[in-house]
């Protein structure tokens, strides 16, 4: 799905086919392809399941930026041989999004701004 933003949020659900291939599996996570920041949030999502046999689950993941595309929270495993299902989302998060820090620019190996000598050791550091 496009990324969605609530409450300062960038998420996206995403559907994939589980390894034995008979189940299409609907996850949620936080996406922070185009994010500078680092942040994290604590989330309680309910699902809503709207088919004959209808289903609803609540639980509290805790989401960060820095988790990759592979930790993700699974909300559901559908049969694949079901003809449609609409699937509710609904996501309430712990905080407005504002607890932002930014990334470090800068790698291991990257130069620095001065070198301080702490107890006789150089220690190279950023004005940041």
């Amino acid at each position: 799905s496009p990324v969605t933003r609530i409450n300062g949020f960038p998420w996206r659900l995403r559907l994939r086919l589980s390894p034995c291939g008979k189940l299409i599996e609907v996850c949620l996570f936080c996406d922070k392809s185009d994010e500078s920041h680092l942040w994290w949030c604590t989330a309680t999502v309910k699902l809503i399941t709207k088919t004959s046999w209808a289903v609803t689950k609540t639980f509290t993941h805790k989401f960060a930026s820095w988790e990759t595309d592979e930790e993700y929270k699974e909300l559901a495993a559908i049969d694949v041989s079901s003809a449609m299902m609409k699937v509710e989302v609904k996501i309430d998060t712990d905080t407005n999004g504002h607890n932002f820090c930014m990334r470090p620019t800068l790698g291991v190996l990257a130069a620095r701004d001065c070198v301080l000598i702490v107890g006789g050791e150089r220690v190279h550091v950023n004005k940041q």
